[in-house]
């Protein structure tokens, strides 16, 4: 059997337990953060497409992210105001697989690999001459 590899970086996967945050809950820390009870969590529509789980601090914190990441245009706004709250999420402990080399949990991961999918193919379908 073959180990699972990272879809951006293809280092090899490791399972672990995290917390619920898509972005930061791969961390060791953040176990003990949830435990401390220093987070909320809560579902959000963010990029327009993807509901992810964020703590109350990667909500506020993603829009210092690059959004060429996402595979969106530099100048787009991917911060707290361009999300969506759908719901509240109960603090509990998961389980997930981990890249220790990008240090990112497969969710987060899975998250970047759809959006620069889905965005590289809204560009392209901005770019095709219309038949007319």
């Amino acid at each position: 059997m073959t180990k699972a590899q990272c879809p951006l970086c293809f280092g090899a996967l490791e399972s672990r337990e995290v917390a619920p945050c898509i972005e930061c809950g791969g961390q060791p820390q953040e176990l003990d953060h949830l435990q401390e009870g220093r987070h909320s969590y809560q579902l959000m529509r963010i990029l327009g497409h993807f509901e992810v789980v964020l703590c109350n601090f990667c909500m506020v914190d993603f829009g210092s992210t690059d959004p060429t990441f996402f595979g969106l245009a530099r100048n787009a706004r991917i911060g707290f105001e361009s999300m969506q709250f759908l719901q509240d999420v109960p603090v509990q402990i998961g389980k997930d697989l981990f890249c220790s080399a990008c240090q990112l949990r497969l969710a987060f991961l899975r998250l970047v690999t759809e959006s620069r999918d889905l965005f590289a193919n809204e560009e392209s379908k901005k770019s095709k001459p219309s038949k007319g």
